[in-house]
Parts: C-alpha cells; structure tokens; sequence
C-alpha cells in the first residue's frame, strides 16, 4: 500500500524499520500504564459474564507493534483459560493502515488470518456488508449497556 497517493495519515508514521518493533522497545512509558492497569482489567474480565459456546473477543486498538499490550494479552488469556479451558479466545489487534502490523505478526504465536481483495466490486460488496455488520454490532453493544456499568480503559 502506497502511504503517498491513497492514504494520507491523521496522526503519525510509524517510527523505525519496518517489523522492527521499535516503538514497544523502546516505550517503557506505555509498559507502565498497561501493567498498572492490568489488576483492573482482571478484575473486569473475571467478573464478566460469557455465555456458554459464545467466543471472548479482546480488541487492542491503536496497538502500534502490538508489543506493549502482549503480557497483558497473555495475562487475560491465562486467567480465561483457568475458568474454562475451551472456550475460543478472539484477540484484534486494531490501528491505521500505515501502522507496523509486520511487528504485529512477528509478536503473535498462533493463528493469523487476513485476506486481501483486488476486484472493486467485490471490495464495494465487502465494504457495504462491513458497514451493515458494524452498524448490528453497535446496536447490539448498545442494547447491552446496563446503568452503572462500567468498562476499563487505559486511556
């Protein structure tokens, strides 16, 4: 993907050599937050309710190398799996396209799924179905939303 013609960032390039890792190598700042907040977000994770033979999604988003967010990533999936060992875990690493996702993948054990589509009516079709998809998804989300409830965030 061109960075110059098809897409202009609003924030900023990633820094270092592509799958380089350098922003968590080199961002202890962050290391500190996310561990910080790590009893926090246990404690959510192990109070929540998951329906039988429904999937625990995880969402990192703005992950940069996805480095930072990875003991807390493995601290939930140890603390998931202790409660039930089978239960699919779904783990998004989520950023700006011009992010380093190659850092990502290097990071990452286990499966890894992405796909990439050239045919513009196809890609439109994707787009449209995204768009309604999301759409469910939020208004789910928000049927879901109880007084009083709360959600942690690091930010």
């Amino acid at each position: 993907m061109s960075t110059d013609s098809e897409y202009k960032p609003h924030s900023h390039i990633p820094y270092g050599s592509d799958g380089s890792g350098f922003y968590s190598d080199n961002s202890k700042g962050c290391y500190d937050v996310i561990e910080g907040a790590l009893p926090l977000v246990l404690k959510a994770a192990s109070t929540t309710t998951t329906p039988k033979d429904s999937t625990f999604t995880i969402v990192d988003y703005g992950c940069a190398d996805g480095g930072t967010s990875m003991p807390l990533m493995y601290a939930l999936v140890k603390l998931l799996r202790e409660n039930d060992e089978k239960m699919p875990i779904h783990i998004v690493y989520e950023d700006q396209p011009v992010n380093d996702f190659k850092s990502v993948f290097m990071r990452l054990q286990g499966a890894l799924h992405h796909t990439m589509i050239s045919d513009p009516k196809e890609k439109e079709l994707f787009a449209r179905q995204a768009a309604i998809d999301w759409e469910t998804i939020l208004l789910h989300r928000a049927a879901e939303l109880r007084p009083g409830g709360s959600s942690p965030d690091m930010c």
